[in-house]
């Protein structure tokens, strides 16, 4: 039976060191550098910032690639609600929420 990539993960992992480890990460020069190369995909023209409308395409096309039972509607709901916990009250996106934001989606 397959089980998809959003019903899987196991919380044993969630160790406190387990947890101290992945904090640091989010730090680690490769990280960042990964995160700032998908950060200039998903912007347009060179603008600082990421607004929804950007962030919801960029969104959709990550969708399609991970989640094997893709629904646009389900999507965009999703993104949806990830957008208003990144953005807090802003109109936009910028980095540090960015790589915040990709740093959760794969679960590093």
């Amino acid at each position: 039976m397959e089980v998809t990539y959003r019903q899987q993960g196991n919380l044993d992992h969630y160790t406190e060191d387990n947890l101290a480890k992945r904090v640091s990460l989010q730090q680690d020069s490769h990280m960042i550098a990964l995160t700032q190369r998908l950060w200039n995909c998903a912007l347009r023209n060179g603008e600082r910032k990421l607004k929804f409308s950007d962030y919801e395409t960029y969104m959709l096309c990550l969708h399609r690639l991970i989640l094997p039972e893709f629904d646009i509607a389900a999507s965009k709901e999703l993104i949806l609600d990830d957008w208003k916990r990144d953005s807090g009250d802003q109109d936009y996106l910028d980095y540090a929420f960015f790589h915040l934001s990709m740093f959760e989606l794969v679960g590093a």
